[in-house]
């Protein structure tokens, strides 16, 4: 995990006094504010929230001002996405609501405590061509909005993003991003529990699924890193009873995710602390996993430039996955979904034109390897 240097301001967020203060002073004595990276201001109105009443320090009134600036956005995208719920409910457009917008809302309880960039709603695929047709009839604009047909986009991707004015607004017709199975997504859909938001129902995935979703893309590599995820997940283990651990590992051995619930779980118990039962998490590392899934777990998790071959590991990885999304009946059929797949990752307009896009990118990746693994001079 390359959360190492962020679990001091995370205890200081999460942890109880005591040991929370304790936390923060550890954080605060080698603390540049100028040079802070924007994944820890985000932790930054949970901190303050966390320790106004327990600390004196001039940084605390920045601080609030980062809360109310929080509230505020949030409560910009708030508005223009109750109204986006409310349309598309008026056509039976069912809706789910994720990330941060799920977890203010059922966990957090307070707009000031969890930044949010966009907003993150699922409908199931069959509802998707109702749901963007409203959407662009309202003023949202989807660069992908034309590919929003194709059934081999579909099967590739997992959200289309949409912009209004200042909003965004990411429309998943997967939930995961990584672990695309549409049986993954009816199983999550139909253990949904009701959720009252504004004056519209909507839906949220129950205090399992949402541990497991917040976990599984919290994993994966990104820049600048995601910690946020860690937050959000130790919120929703400290509400308990709802919160089924043997839907936790069902949902593992079912959909394959020992590889990042054991990574994420096992952190956030060794670092944070998280009261998770040791033996969920002997149960995650007992599930079998394959070589495949080891491979395009590790490249989930690295960064792209780790070391100079990995951008041909991604390739092999990018080939793997297209042969798990749409299982073929011919084996011929690999091949084609893989040409489909790069067809539209590369927006070659012609298929055949992919030898020579292809020829392109590897004589300039290979002059990239020699570079970077030539021996320096004397």
């Amino acid at each position: 995990m390359r959360h190492a240097s962020f679990t001091p301001l995370l205890q200081a967020a999460l942890w109880q006094p005591p040991a929370a203060v304790a936390a923060w002073e550890a954080w605060v004595s080698e603390l540049d504010f100028d040079a802070l990276d924007a994944a820890s201001m985000r932790l930054l109105p949970l901190v303050y929230h966390n320790l106004q009443n327990e600390v004196i320090h001039p940084l605390f009134a920045r601080w609030k001002g980062l809360q109310r600036h929080s509230w505020y956005h949030n409560q910009l995208l708030r508005v223009e996405i109750e109204t986006v719920v409310q349309g598309l409910a008026a056509v039976n457009v069912p809706v789910l609501l994720l990330k941060g917008l799920a977890l203010v809302a059922g966990y957090y309880h307070d707009w000031r405590l969890r930044p949010m960039h966009d907003a993150d709603l699922y409908t199931p695929a069959a509802h998707l061509p109702t749901a963007v047709h409203w959407l662009t009839a309202h003023g949202w604009a989807c660069s992908a909005a034309a590919s929003l047909n194709d059934a081999a986009y579909l099967a590739a991707d997992h959200a289309a993003s949409f912009r209004k004015g200042r909003a965004s607004l990411d429309l998943h017709w997967h939930v995961f991003n990584h672990y695309k199975y549409f049986t993954a997504d009816a199983t999550l859909w139909q253990a949904a529990t009701p959720l009252q938001w504004a004056t519209t129902p909507v839906w949220a995935l129950q205090p399992a699924d949402q541990l497991v979703h917040v976990c599984v893309h919290g994993v994966q590599w990104e820049a600048p890193p995601l910690v946020q995820w860690a937050a959000d997940a130790w919120w929703i283990i400290q509400h308990p009873p709802d919160l089924s651990w043997a839907r936790v590992l069902e949902l593992a051995r079912r959909f394959r995710l020992a590889l990042p619930l054991g990574d994420a779980l096992g952190w956030l118990h060794h670092a944070l602390a998280a009261p998770i039962p040791p033996w969920v998490l002997a149960a995650l590392a007992a599930l079998p996993t394959t070589r495949q899934e080891r491979f395009l777990y590790h490249q989930r998790t690295s960064a792209p430039d780790a070391d100079p071959w990995m951008p041909l590991r991604g390739q092999a990885a990018f080939f793997l996955k297209a042969r798990a999304l749409r299982p073929p009946t011919q084996p011929w059929q690999h091949w084609a979904q893989f040409l489909d797949m790069y067809q539209r990752l590369w927006a070659v307009p012609q298929r055949r034109h992919l030898p020579l896009v292809a020829a392109r990118k590897a004589v300039r990746r290979a002059r990239l390897i020699l570079q970077n693994t030539k021996s320096p001079g004397p």
